[in-house]
Order: C-alpha cells, then sequence, then structure tokens
C-alpha cells in the first residue's frame, strides 16, 4: 500500500512539473505577442498572473468554477476591484467551467483566457465579451 500511494505521489508530481514547464511556456508567448511582464504567482488553486500593462497593473484569478481579469491603476486596486468600479479592464466568466475546473485551469485555457482580455483592453474595450473557455474535461 506505502509503494502504491509512493508511486501515486510520484505521479502526480511529475504531472505537476510538466503542467507547470507548459504554463511557464504560454505565458512566456503570452508576454512575447504582447511586449508583457507578466508572471505566476500561482499555477494551481488558484491560477494566479500578476504583472503590468500600459503602465496600469494586471491580475488574473481562476478559482474554483469561475476566473477573472482585471487591469487597474495599481495592484492593490486591481487585486480589490469588484465589478468595474475602479478598473480600466474588467473580466469575469464562469462559461464553459463547472465544478473545480478553474482552479486548475490547463495552459490552453489560460492562453484563451487571458488573450482574449488583454485584446479587448487593447482594443480600448472595458470588458472581453462573451468568452467560453473549451475545458479538457469537454
Amino acid at each position: 500500500m506505502a509503494d502504491e500511494l509512493d508511486q501515486a505521489m510520484q505521479q502526480f508530481a511529475a504531472w505537476m512539473q510538466e503542467r507547470d514547464e507548459a504554463l511557464e511556456q504560454t505565458l512566456a508567448a503570452i508576454n512575447a505577442d504582447f511586449g508583457l511582464i507578466l508572471r505566476f504567482t500561482c499555477t494551481a488553486c488558484p491560477v494566479q498572473i500578476e504583472g503590468e500593462i500600459d503602465g496600469l497593473a494586471l491580475y488574473f484569478r481562476a478559482r474554483w468554477d469561475s476566473w477573472r481579469l482585471e487591469i487597474a491603476v495599481d495592484e492593490q486596486q486591481a487585486v480589490r476591484t469588484s465589478r468595474q468600479e475602479a478598473a480600466a479592464f474588467y473580466h469575469e466568466s464562469s462559461a464553459g467551467l463547472s465544478g473545480f475546473e478553474a482552479s486548475w485551469l490547463e495552459p490552453a485555457e489560460v492562453d484563451q483566457a487571458v488573450r482574449a482580455c488583454l485584446t479587448a483592453f487593447r482594443a480600448g474595450q472595458t470588458n472581453a465579451g462573451y468568452v467560453e473557455l473549451h475545458t479538457s474535461s469537454q
């Protein structure tokens, strides 16, 4: 039993390592395409990204069954913004997600969500409209 548990933990650790590497590659591509320096502060439970865009603070958080991306004057406002009250950009979505899926967004889902929001922001919008993630469980 102990050997099975040890093997399961090793498999999980290997999967997490692969997932983290893929997430970092995804964010590196986003940074290159948009000329940004975004960084993961957490890659699961929640998935969190922080950084700057065009002189403003950016905060992305995915937890439970939803995700959101906020852009505000400073980091505190970006993290604490509720809807669009103090945000230059605010987007929240649970479309395509259920249960705990957002807590474990896969690289393709992070890519889809973040790119949709960054593109909308750079186009002068304050929201990305309807964004449904195509999750791996669908």
